[in-house]
Formats: C-alpha cells, sequence, structure tokens
C-alpha cells in the first residue's frame, strides 16, 4: 500500500508550503501538477522536493488533474487543494484505514474538511490508482469510474483543514468555477453529470451570497435526478437538504416546501435533519399531527447531534403550546433556554405564559428577551408579542385572538 498527493496549483504562494509540509512523512510521493502561476508557487513547490509538472491552462481543472493521475505511481490517490493541511492524526491513522480497503475495487474515500467559520463537510479525496478512474468537469471536477458518478464513504480518519485564502481570491475562484459550470452545463446532455454540476453551481452560488440563484440551481438539480433514474444516493440527499434548507430560509411556498421534504424523509429515513426540516415546514403549516411524529424521529437519530437534538426538542414544546398543554412546553422550554440563553426561546415562553395569563413571568420573559420594559395587560402584550417575526401563522393567530385585534 502506497499514496501519491496531488496538489494543483496556480498562484497559492500564501499556502502551499504548509499544504505540502503537511504530506511529508505521511504519503510517498507528491505530484504538483502547476497551471500557470505567477508568483512564486513553483518555487516553492520545488524547494519541498516534489514531482512539478506544467500544464497549460485550458479552462479544464480535470484536465490537469488527470496529468497527476497520468504521473502518479502509487496505489492510492490523495487529492488535495493548494489551501488544504492532511491533520497530524490522519497521517498516523489513515494506513491503518486503507489496508482495510481493496484498492482494485471502485472505491471513493470522502474526506472530512473542516472550514474556518463553517460546518465540516465530506469531500471525495481518496480512491485507488487505477486507469478506470478519472477527472471529469471543467470546474469542480470529480473522479468518475469509468465515466460515472462514484458515491463516496465516510472516512472520519481523514481529516482535512482549510487554510484561510485572501477574501478576493476565493471570490476570484467562485466566479471561475461558476463560469466554467455554466459552460458545462451548456454542453452535457447526461442528467447525472448535470446533478453533480448544479450540486456545485448552487453551492458556489450560497458561498457568493446569490441565494437566489443557488435554489434555482438545486431545483435543476433535483429535476436532473428524476431525468436521470438513478439511484436515491448522496448526491440526492445532499441537493434536497440544501434545497429545503434555502427554501425556508427564503420563506417560499411551504407546500412546494413539503414536496421536497416529503421525498427527503421517504429515501433518507434515518437522516435527522431531514425529518427535522420535514417538521419544522410541517408545523408552520399548521399540521400539528404530522409534525409531531416528525420532530420525535429526528430526536431519535440524532443522539449524538446536540444541536438537532435541540431543535427537535424546541418543535416538540412548541407543539405542545399550540396543542393546549402549555405547562409541558413551558417545562421543555426552560430546560432548553438553561442549555441556550437565546432570546427567541425567550420569546417561546413570554407567549406560553401569556396564554395562560400569568402575567409576571410572562413579563419576565418578555424583559429578557427584549431587553426592554413589557407593556402592561394581557391584551396589550399579546398584541404586542403578534409583531414578533418569530411565530408560525397559528401561533400568530393565537396572540391576536387573545389580544381582541
Amino acid at each position: 500500500m502506497s499514496i501519491t498527493a496531488t496538489v494543483i496549483t496556480r498562484n497559492h504562494q500564501e499556502t502551499l508550503e504548509a499544504c505540502l509540509e503537511s504530506l511529508r512523512d505521511a504519503v510517498d510521493e507528491i505530484v504538483v501538477v502547476d497551471t500557470g502561476s505567477e508568483d512564486e508557487t513553483v518555487l516553492i513547490a520545488k524547494s519541498q522536493s516534489v514531482k512539478v509538472l506544467h500544464h497549460s491552462w485550458g479552462d479544464d481543472f480535470a484536465a490537469a488533474r488527470n496529468m497527476a493521475l497520468d504521473q502518479a505511481r502509487c496505489t492510492w490517490i490523495l487529492n488535495l487543494q493548494p489551501d488544504e493541511c492532511l491533520s497530524a492524526e490522519s497521517r498516523q491513522t489513515l494506513p491503518q484505514r486503507l489496508l482495510q480497503v481493496s484498492d482494485t475495487q471502485p472505491v471513493l474515500l470522502n474526506a472530512k474538511v473542516f472550514e474556518p467559520e463553517r460546518q465540516p463537510i465530506y469531500a471525495g479525496r481518496l480512491f485507488p490508482n487505477h486507469p478506470d478512474i478519472r477527472y471529469k468537469g471543467r470546474a469542480h471536477e470529480w473522479p468518475a469510474w469509468q465515466g460515472k458518478w462514484m458515491d463516496g464513504i465516510e472516512c472520519p480518519e481523514l481529516v482535512l483543514h482549510k487554510l484561510r485564502s485572501r477574501p478576493e481570491m476565493e471570490s476570484t475562484r467562485l466566479r471561475l468555477d461558476s463560469q466554467l459550470l455554466r459552460r458545462v452545463l451548456a454542453e452535457c446532455e447526461d442528467a447525472g453529470e448535470r446533478m453533480v454540476y448544479y450540486k456545485h453551481l448552487g453551492h458556489d452560488a450560497l458561498a457568493l451570497g446569490q441565494f437566489e440563484v443557488a435554489l434555482e440551481a438545486f431545483k435543476q438539480g433535483l429535476i436532473a435526478w428524476e431525468f436521470s433514474g438513478a439511484s436515491a444516493g448522496a448526491l440526492l440527499q445532499h441537493l434536497l437538504l440544501n434545497l429545503v434548507k434555502l427554501a425556508l430560509t427564503l420563506n417560499r411556498d411551504r407546500r412546494e416546501i413539503r414536496g421536497y421534504s416529503e421525498l427527503l424523509v421517504k429515501h433518507f429515513p434515518d437522516q435527522a435533519e431531514g425529518w427535522l426540516l420535514h417538521g419544522q415546514n410541517l408545523f408552520w403549516l399548521g399540521q400539528n399531527l404530522q409534525a409531531e411524529p416528525a420532530f420525535a424521529r429526528c430526536l431519535e437519530l440524532s443522539v449524538k447531534q446536540e444541536r438537532l437534538a435541540w431543535q427537535a426538542r424546541q418543535g416538540l414544546a412548541r407543539l405542545a403550546v399550540i396543542q393546549g398543554r402549555p405547562e409541558t412546553g413551558i417545562a421543555l422550554l426552560r430546560v432548553l433556554y438553561q442549555q441556550n440563553p437565546r432570546p427567541e426561546l425567550a420569546w417561546h415562553l413570554c407567549r406560553a405564559y401569556t396564554l395562560i395569563h400569568a402575567l409576571p413571568s410572562a413579563r419576565h420573559w418578555y424583559q429578557l428577551a427584549a431587553n426592554e420594559p413589557a407593556p402592561n395587560g394581557v391584551h396589550s402584550l399579546s398584541a404586542d408579542l403578534a409583531d414578533i417575526p418569530v411565530w408560525s401563522p397559528a401561533e400568530q393567530k393565537q396572540l391576536l385572538e387573545l389580544s381582541g385585534r
């Protein structure tokens, strides 16, 4: 068992040395393909005693990656970006993990990638050095087995840390990738491949703050899946999760969102976040009998995912209040507030106490949420609360009825 690390560069003098240093003693060979650097990138690579190749840039990242694969001599390929580092722990645990996997089969291992100020993601980075595995795609290139998408296997033993890049450099990269992806989509007729490209186009748009563009890209990715005949794998799960979360954030039509969230929990019934999003949308639609088991299922699946469990309990607490069990809801909301004292929870506690006419407690929680004294009287307080933008339509309706508005 041996590993070739491949890195594609262009003007990465700020991060490349740390990237290559992290690979020292962890891999057997490093191949750097430079696509036209105008800074000290090539000199830094050569100073690290790695194989440095030059590739004439032709708006095609896959071509550069495949040049590196053609030069690789080891049994495994580890692909890093030039602004990523292999963790110290991975240098110790990765060889043992690879001994458990066949290097003659089409397997793709997904690394856990940590980025500054973002949730970690899994990305396909490690696969056998096999002539039938080559990269596809001008941008956001991906390793394909005989030209087809490979679903990756999460490999927690493989951890990468993304270094901070200059904001203008990251923005330039994202815009270039987006342009190349649109070119690919204009040329590509394969529905399965279009799924991949729409997924990446959506993520680039999100990173650029282009939320409407991202939403449309994820929708088009879902349409491509429907035409592709592909199985319900990790790619579909990724598209649906992002589609539902973004549609909820942008407050799109809740009935349309229900169609997406139903697909999500149907095809991925063991995915806790899918059940949470499904429950939240059903709750907003006032479909409480369906929302309650969705929150309960999320709670059951999220034993080791505290954030999701906390949000599921909040959903169950709000359901209890709206279903006429305010004491149950209040007890759970107070526990959640002790764990995470967010103003939103204080508003929900204020509303629950207002509904049972416990005015002193309601005023206390109003003060904590708004950092100012509460209005006097249940009617005035409920009228004021009705204008706070945290309620579902059914929650707001209860407050308006109590206020007499």
